[in-house]
């Protein structure tokens, strides 16, 4: 108990998750994970683009000293080097390349290439980044480069940011996990309850047959787009509230998403739900000539069955909508069209029930009252 209540609120969330993931897992002895359950580099990525951005805002902050001229011209010309090496990289590893022929046409394999491009430049370029912006931040503070003592001074920031992101990523990582934990539910899967209740708000109707109307190509690409923005839009919001250097806000932020991650993992097993695609029969298809690949190969093949349960496409993008608000408004007003479109993308695509959507929305306005009064401003 002494060790849990060292642990900061976010931290003691994840703690607990842990626990109750490791026990289902025991339990359901021979567990074999799919492929998309362990962990992909794209959030490590954007987790030390965030670092090279805030170490960027003090590069700016700090003027250089006198006297530092060819220390100065030494630096940039390894930045110059680590420009190099990085194009180097991109442009002789093949396996980070763009394949053409995904489908779309023309317009889609341009956006698979500039997405490939921009993913593998960030990869290789990052790191160097971070190095030369924390060398260019220890030199403007002692007059010289002494690699040595860089380290050691930097060495307690990386510990301390880690710390700080460390929950929001474990979680995030933990959706693959939860595959063998649904499969091993405690209860017979949920759809057939939950579709009557749909079709009891909805006075006898199915609401997914009652958008078949308005199901057009560009509002399926549209809606395609919001859905898949979901995971752009976790790094980004707590990438910018991270920047301000008050731990407050961002501990805030962490604390409300990895609370909702939690809970909405730790329902899934309890409420396992497969999704109105997976049971019900359709006879409108979903028609969209440049969203169909992004439904195609960016959001089902990584999706993991029962996961519908509260919507966390729903209470994850209300709970980011709202820290925006708070601490980052630019990116409200961005984020705004997006997160409204999601719950209506989550209904349309027939991922979800709207009883999906309205507990997701209730998860978010739960997690929201536990963060605020969990962490005194």
């Amino acid at each position: 108990m002494g060790t849990l209540a060292a642990l900061r609120p976010a931290e003691r969330v994840l703690a607990l998750f842990l626990a109750y993931a490791l026990a289902r897992l025991a339990l359901a002895g021979d567990v074999h994970l799919a492929t998309h359950a362990f962990p992909p580099v794209d959030l490590l990525v954007a987790f030390a683009l965030v670092v090279a951005l805030r170490l960027a805002s003090e590069y700016r902050r700090v003027p250089w000293p006198e006297g530092t001229r060819d220390v100065r011209r030494e630096h940039t010309m390894f930045l110059a080097a680590c420009v190099l090496i990085s194009g180097l990289a991109v442009a002789l590893v093949p396996r980070f390349r763009p394949h053409p022929g995904m489908g779309g046409g023309a317009a889609t394999e341009l956006v698979l290439a500039i997405h490939a491009w921009t993913f593998t430049g960030l990869l290789f370029a990052t790191p160097f980044a971070i190095l030369w912006l924390a060398s260019a931040q220890h030199i403007k503070e002692h007059g010289r480069l002494d690699s040595r003592a860089m380290l050691r001074a930097r060495r307690a920031d990386a510990l301390e940011a880690l710390r700080e992101w460390a929950p929001l990523l474990v979680l995030l990582y933990a959706y693959g996990l939860m595959e063998p934990v649904i499969g091993r539910g405690l209860f017979p899967d949920m759809d057939p309850p939950l579709g009557r209740l749909d079709r009891f708000l909805f006075l006898g109707h199915d609401p997914r047959i009652l958008l078949e109307p308005f199901i057009t190509p560009w509002l399926s690409t549209w809606l395609a787009a919001c859905y898949a923005l979901y995971v752009p839009l976790i790094p980004i919001v707590a990438g910018v509230v991270f920047a301000r250097r008050d731990p407050a806000p961002f501990r805030e932020l962490v604390l409300a998403l990895t609370l909702t991650l939690a809970i909405g993992y730790v329902v899934y097993t309890l409420v396992p739900v497969r999704g109105p695609m997976f049971v019900d029969r359709y006879d409108v298809a979903l028609d969209g000539y440049y969203g169909d690949w992004i439904k195609r190969d960016l959001l089902d093949p990584n999706r993991v069955p029962r996961d519908c349960f509260p919507s966390l496409h729903t209470a994850v993008s209300f709970t980011l909508l709202w820290g925006a608000f708070r601490h980052a408004r630019r990116v409200f007003w961005v984020a705004l069209p997006i997160v409204a479109c999601i719950p209506l993308a989550c209904v349309y695509f027939r991922y979800h029930y709207v009883v999906d959507v309205i507990a997701g929305a209730l998860l978010f306005a739960a997690v929201r009252t536990v963060a605020l009064r969990a962490l005194p401003r």
